[in-house]
């Protein structure tokens, strides 16, 4: 049944729902290793501290990639994103946090947890010269989270910032306190 239904209003707001591309943001995701929201755009470092950074190292955020916005909120962002770009750069090398995990290659029978567990896709699996695959961590990539050496079933990854002996001597001694 046709009929014409008028409603009266004051203001009437026409907007349309935005997604993201499946295909295209799959895949940069895979190269740039930054993580993805519910919604399925890409999630920055913090809303109110770094908008427009990622967890991931010189990797940066600008208009709709992080969600919906406007042309405005847009321009403003991809200033905020030049402008942290242009300190990146600006600099003859890039610092390293020394807060990062290592892997003893004798230790490790390439089991790939490491590679699987860790949400910065630091931990890969390579083949050493010997002709074994082992883990290796990519520095640069690493936050020094220490998932993956907790994971570890060999305890091939260490952590540089906490070894075992320092974590179970912190151990000892809170223990003992409490006598």
């Amino acid at each position: 049944m046709k009929r014409t239904l008028e409603v009266p209003a004051d203001v009437v707001i026409l907007a349309s729902g935005m997604v993201p591309n499946k295909e295209t943001t799959d895949k940069l995701q895979d190269i740039l290793k930054v993580p993805r929201g519910a919604d399925g755009f890409f999630m920055e470092l913090n809303a109110k501290l770094g908008p427009v950074e990622t967890t991931t190292e010189g990797v940066f955020l600008a208009g709709c990639i992080s969600g919906p916005k406007d042309i405005s909120d847009s321009i403003a962002q991809g200033s905020a994103t030049a402008a942290k770009v242009a300190q990146f750069i600006s600099r003859d090398t890039v610092l390293l946090e020394p807060t990062t995990c290592t892997v003893e290659r004798a230790l490790c029978r390439a089991c790939g947890q490491c590679a699987e567990i860790c949400e910065y896709h630091a931990p890969l699996l390579v083949m050493t010269d010997s002709g074994y695959q082992a883990a290796e961590i990519n520095q640069a990539l690493c936050k020094g989270c220490g998932t993956c050496a907790c994971w570890c079933p060999t305890g091939a990854i260490v952590s540089l910032h906490f070894t075992d002996k320092q974590i179970n001597s912190m151990m000892d001694v809170l223990l003992a306190s409490g006598e």
